[in-house]
């Protein structure tokens, strides 16, 4: 993303991460708020209280013409359907922030180290039997060119229910077996009764298969008992060479 933005944009980037769970993130974001620490210039919010208090601090920029400009149209016609996606941004009607629109969160997608995937000349997984392959290489056969065994293939959040809708969620491996009857989701199936997702056949497949690869060391052994954002540190880390997480657009801009 950072060299994606440098290339079309011409804007170089610097990444903050903060690490930790979400209550630690929201912890230091509120006091760079009530102190004298500079925001920076792009940052998620995640509670309608602190977004409401962002914009009450006047430290946040008022978007409303830029998103007027600068937004293509294919979105806008997006957030015109989800007018409701914007009121907890938006004072005396005016926007501080981009929302995140349910519309663009759909779906899960999967991040995978290229050069992870360049080593061993392996193409990015399109099954379940590829991705087997892939993350057997990456745990087995050094990618990272240390010379060690402290690599693994995957890593995900499973110390909550899957599909939980936000990063690090395995969710879309169920779906490949399962289609829409995904873990803890109400769907009809085509008499119209109502299924629950996770007891669909395919969700005991990729969890058999799951089992297997976690027995082969493949996937991170303490998965299990790791939340989302300790999953995404072993991602950015190096430690792991793919994740799953979905596409996000809530963020806030502060003033140049």
């Amino acid at each position: 993303m950072t060299r994606l933005a440098e290339e079309k944009l011409g804007l170089k980037m610097e990444t903050t991460l903060l690490g930790g769970d979400a209550g630690n993130y929201d912890t230091k974001l509120r006091l760079a708020l009530t102190g004298s620490e500079d925001l920076p210039d792009v940052f998620p919010v995640y509670g309608t209280q602190m977004i409401a208090d962002m914009i009450e601090s006047g430290r946040v920029k008022d978007i409303t013409d830029d998103i007027e400009q600068y937004m293509p149209d294919r979105i806008k016609e997006i957030y015109e359907k989800y007018p409701e996606t914007y009121y907890p941004l938006t004072k005396d009607g005016r926007t501080y922030g981009i929302a995140c629109c349910p519309a663009l969160t759909e779906g899960q997608v999967m991040i995978i180290r290229q050069d992870w995937l360049d080593k061993p000349e392996l193409e990015a997984p399109a099954n379940m039997d590829e991705f087997e392959a892939v993350i057997k290489a990456f745990t087995e056969d050094n990618p990272d060119g240390n010379g060690e065994n402290d690599t693994y293939g995957f890593t995900y959040a499973g110390d909550s229910i899957y599909n939980t809708g936000w990063v690090a969620d395995p969710v879309s491996l169920f779906s490949a077996n399962s289609g829409k009857n995904i873990p803890g989701a109400w769907y009809e199936d085509e008499n119209g009764d109502l299924m629950y997702g996770s007891i669909h056949e395919g969700n005991r497949k990729t969890l058999e298969r799951m089992a297997e690869w976690h027995k082969n060391g493949w996937i991170f052994q303490e998965a299990a008992a790791t939340g989302a954002w300790d999953a995404m540190m072993q991602f950015t880390e190096g430690k792991a060479g793919n994740i799953c997480r979905i596409w996000t657009m809530t963020s806030c801009q502060t003033e140049p």
